[in-house]
């Protein structure tokens, strides 16, 4: 059975109600979508393919994920201090890496979490580098506040 990630949407609470909440993915192409939370039932990353579908299977996006930049969430309007943090410019180098990722944009309180393809949780800290040494090839998730990353492990 092929590696992937699936996140239940219903699950995740962003607010009293997922109405105001957004998925955005930005692509390398320029562009970006965004959908309400409140119709998207299921995200899916399945071997190299980001699919999210509604509650009757049909597809919101799904394209390849080397053609992703960045996917993250967002409250609506009632949480400025959240909408700031998200559009400050964070940068991750270099991507691919063999040993060290870098962040940069990050200050001392922000949590660093990095998952594998299944969705576990590898290393969480609050540092402005994480050792990749010790992990094996492959494509990760780093998550810094609402960004996520895509991050390749040669």
């Amino acid at each position: 059975m092929k590696n992937k990630i699936i996140i239940l949407v219903g699950a995740v609470l962003f607010c009293k109600s997922t109405c105001c909440a957004t998925l955005t993915v930005e692509w390398l192409n320029g562009t970006e979508q965004t959908e309400s939370l409140e119709k998207i039932r299921k995200i899916e990353f399945k071997e190299d393919k980001i699919n999210i579908t509604d509650s009757k299977g049909n597809y919101f996006i799904s394209n390849k994920l080397d053609q992703v930049k960045k996917i993250y969430f967002q409250k609506g309007e009632e949480n400025n201090v959240f909408n700031t943090a998200s559009e400050r410019n964070i940068s991750v180098y270099p991507n691919p890496t063999t040993n060290v990722l870098h962040i940069k944009g990050i200050t001392e309180d922000e949590k660093v979490n990095l998952y594998n393809q299944d969705g576990k949780l590898i290393k969480s800290c609050q540092e402005t580098e994480i050792n990749m040494d010790d992990l094996p090839q492959g494509l990760y998730l780093l998550k810094v506040n609402t960004k996520v990353f895509k991050v390749v492990k040669k």
